[in-house]
């Protein structure tokens, strides 16, 4: 069944998955720094681009407007632009969420068990936001 903006449901788990993660990856930072795992600073903005992004699209849906409308109402074109945008970001979050479970591969638990349920949870999002992204940019092709 396609995803139509009028259908499509939020949550608040954008605006707080930086915070989870800031939180899990400082508890285990002696276990990380002592195992010379060191993970780049992509992550965060990533996370932070993608709770904007979704913030873009409650706004449009707090219009309550009909698809046809709130499409015209903003123009297809940015409408377009930004859920293209939803789909790099997650493509991008995807790949360096991926990238840092092979960094934690020899971690040791409990720190890469949780480490690890926490990056596939961003993953999980990741690609989420990328399925909905493009049915939401094919119910816009329609």
């Amino acid at each position: 069944m396609p995803i139509t903006l009028d259908e499509l449901k939020l949550s608040d788990e954008p605006n707080q998955i930086r915070t989870k993660w800031k939180e899990i990856k400082g508890r285990y930072k002696e276990v990380m720094r002592a195992k010379n795992v060191v993970f780049g600073e992509g992550m965060g903005p990533l996370l932070d681009k993608r709770a904007a992004q979704w913030k873009k699209i409650e706004a449009w849906q707090d219009r309550k407007l009909p698809r046809v409308a709130l499409v015209t109402a903003i123009g297809k074109a940015k409408v377009k632009s930004e859920l293209n945008t939803l789909v790099t970001n997650g493509t991008a979050l995807e790949t360096t969420a991926r990238g840092y479970l092979g960094a934690i591969a020899n971690l040791g638990n409990p720190a890469q068990a949780e480490l690890t349920k926490a990056l596939n949870a961003i993953i999980d999002d990741a690609e989420h936001d990328q399925s909905v992204g493009r049915a939401l940019l094919q119910d816009l092709a329609r």
